[in-house]
């Protein structure tokens, strides 16, 4: 994986925002009202879970960085944190 010029700008505003705001959803409407009307909820956990944003793959060092290795603990914790449960005789609830 390479930096991306053309790319850079959105997944800079969508790390930003989504460490600001702490919510997928918000984020997701964030990034397609602002940068790309198909961005996707698949694109949004791939950039939450994809350790080649922190410049690593397997944990070794891989490719330049978008994110720091601080930086990309606490974005887990938050996106760990911002998950749905469904209860079978209620609504889904949202702990994000």
């Amino acid at each position: 994986m390479v930096k991306d010029p053309d790319q850079e700008e959105l997944v800079n505003a969508f790390f930003d925002y989504f460490e600001k705001h702490q919510g997928k959803q918000a984020t997701l409407r964030y990034i397609q009202s602002h940068y790309d009307p198909s961005f996707s909820y698949s694109c949004l956990r791939t950039m939450l879970s994809s350790e080649f944003y922190k410049g690593t793959y397997r944990g070794i060092p891989y490719c330049p960085s978008y994110v720091s290795e601080v930086r990309w603990a606490r974005l887990q914790k938050i996106s760990k944190k911002n998950i749905k449960i469904h209860h079978p005789d209620e609504s889904i609830i949202s702990l994000g």
